[in-house]
């Protein structure tokens, strides 16, 4: 009796030994998929759309979509159709406008402009091309100081066109310089009594900054590093 009791006592404690064995066996083996698939992960390259650093194809791509987004520097009709839309304005029909001080060109479409009230000759107001409609303008302060025929020239005078030309030039020298950015301003200044109307215009590189100036009629004056 006695040594049925201890045969059964030893068949427990066998038991028990397999059933701690067994639990530590599979702890172990999910373990060890838990830092495969940890160490998996660690050198997996992540989709496109993954993480920051992507794959080096999906950073090339996303290069190639900025290199294709829209800039509407370069397109002359766009601009010259936001100009048309301005002089058919209603309150412009069959009057004379006269731009002032400077006229600045946008990467995404946007103009700004200050025109001469045609009826109050003293009144500049300043019109923004967004979204391809001229929004309302807002009045623009100006010293009693200036002399508004110092920055008045016509707006027929100016081709919008003009900064498409001077885009297309920045563009080609970009392509010898390292690190070019996109241009995404270009604008003009009036001052037809002092230094003349000109466009001016940078281009960003990885070592230095490159600063155009032209004509009103897009020769090129100065391209040099700053």
């Amino acid at each position: 009796m006695n040594l049925n009791k201890s045969n059964n006592a030893k068949a427990i404690r066998i038991h028990a030994h397999s059933g701690i064995t067994l639990a530590i066996l599979m702890f172990l083996m999910s373990s060890c998929t838990q830092v495969t698939q940890s160490f998996k992960d660690t050198f997996t390259q992540p989709a496109e759309g993954g993480s920051p650093g992507g794959t080096a194809a999906s950073m090339q791509q996303r290069e190639k979509e900025n290199e294709q987004r829209t800039n509407y520097l370069r397109d002359a009709g766009y601009l010259r159709a936001a100009k048309k839309k301005l002089e058919k304005l209603t309150k412009f029909q069959g009057k004379v406008l006269n731009v002032y001080s400077d006229i600045h060109f946008y990467d995404d479409g946007r103009i700004m402009l200050n025109l001469q009230d045609p009826s109050i000759a003293e009144n500049i107001d300043t019109y923004t091309f967004r979204d391809g409609q001229w929004q309302t303008p807002e009045a623009m302060r100006v010293s009693g100081h200036d002399s508004l025929n110092d920055g008045l020239i016509p707006l027929d005078t100016v081709d919008f066109g003009t900064v498409t030309m001077i885009y297309d030039y920045l563009r080609k020298e970009s392509q010898s310089i390292e690190g070019a950015a996109d241009v995404s301003h270009i604008y003009l200044i009036i001052r037809p009594i002092n230094i003349g109307n000109q466009w001016y215009a940078s281009l960003q590189g990885a070592r230095a900054t490159y600063s155009l100036r032209a004509t009103l009629s897009g020769e090129i004056l100065r391209f040099e590093r700053d």
